[in-house]
């Protein structure tokens, strides 16, 4: 029996950009007591994804920095 390892996938920016799209045309086509409804889901969106690309920017550099302390030899994992 083995362990397997699941990591979390999230939607790539691509993938996001359509659900942006999707809502958006919802938003366009609907009538005007749904505006409100689509346009809420749309800025709930736009919030989760600026969330996932701000840990990203956060993880990368915290990666960065890790790699630039080993180089100097003042990190020792």
């Amino acid at each position: 029996m083995s362990i397997i390892k699941h990591t979390k996938s999230y939607p790539t920016f691509k993938e996001d950009m359509a659900a942006l799209d999707k809502l958006a045309n919802a938003y366009n086509n609907c009538g005007p007591d749904m505006k409100d409804t689509w346009k809420s889901k749309w800025y709930d969106m736009v919030h989760i994804v600026a969330t996932r690309a701000r840990n990203w920017a956060e993880t990368c550099q915290r990666l960065e920095e890790k790699r630039n302390r080993k180089k100097w030899g003042e990190d020792k994992d």
